[in-house]
C-alpha cells in the first residue's frame, strides 16, 4: 500500500514539475521545424522531405564534417582496355537515365539534387542532368590512384549536379580503365524505389 502511494506521488511529481518545462523547451524547435516544412510544402511544392515516411526528418547533409563529406558510398571497377568516355556516357544515358515504358523515369532518384531552405536538406527532382559533369575522365599526374581515391570520394559535388558522379582514369601502360563511381548514402539507400 505504501509502494503505491510512493508511486503515485511519484508519478504525479513528474507529470507536474518535470514534463512541464521539457515541453516548453522542445515547442519552439518543433514549431520551427514544422514551419519550414509548411512553407516548403507551400512555396516550393518540388522540394521532397529526405524521409519518406516521416517529414520532419529533414536534416543537413550539405555541410562538410571536419571539412569533409563523409556521406558517400564509392565503387571502384577495374577494365581491360581503354574505355571511351563518350561510350559510357552514351551508355548510362541508354540504360540507366532512360525512361520506362510507363513514360517515366527509371531510376527517378538520380535526377534529384539537394537544396537547402530554413537550415534543412530537401531533394528536389530536376528534368535535366548535364552528363558531362556527372561522368568525366580524369589523367593521372603526379598522384598515386589511391591518392586520388581517398580525396574524390570525400570531394563536394559541383553546385547545383546531382550527387552521384562516375570518373573514368585511363591506364595506358598497363591497358585498363578504373571505373570510380560515387552515389550520396541518401540515394544510395533509396533503391529500388
Amino acid at each position: 500500500m505504501i509502494s503505491e502511494i510512493f508511486l503515485f506521488c511519484l508519478d504525479l511529481l513528474i507529470n507536474l514539475l518535470v514534463l512541464p518545462p521539457l515541453f516548453l523547451f522542445l515547442t519552439p524547435f518543433l514549431l520551427y521545424k514544422t514551419g519550414v516544412w509548411l512553407l516548403a510544402k507551400i512555396f516550393h511544392p518540388q522540394f521532397v522531405p529526405l524521409e519518406k515516411n516521416d517529414p520532419f526528418t529533414v536534416w543537413d547533409i550539405l555541410k562538410p564534417t571536419n571539412g569533409r563529406h563523409v556521406y558517400n558510398v564509392g565503387v571502384t571497377v577495374r577494365v581491360n582496355g581503354i574505355v571511351s568516355l563518350h561510350r559510357i556516357r552514351q551508355r548510362v544515358s541508354a540504360e540507366v537515365l532512360c525512361e520506362a515504358k510507363n513514360g517515366e523515369k527509371l531510376h527517378p532518384r538520380l535526377y534529384e539534387k539537394f537544396v537547402l531552405f530554413g537550415g534543412y536538406a530537401f531533394r528536389q527532382r530536376t528534368d535535366k542532368l548535364d552528363i558531362n559533369q556527372q561522368i568525366r575522365q580524369v589523367n593521372l599526374v603526379n598522384q598515386t590512384l589511391t591518392t586520388f581515391k581517398a580525396e574524390w570520394i570525400e570531394m563536394a559535388y559541383a553546385k547545383g549536379a546531382a550527387p552521384w558522379e562516375i570518373v573514368l582514369i585511363p591506364q595506358d601502360e598497363v591497358g585498363e580503365t578504373i571505373l570510380l563511381m560515387k552515389i550520396h548514402h541518401a540515394l544510395a539507400g533509396s533503391f529500388p524505389e
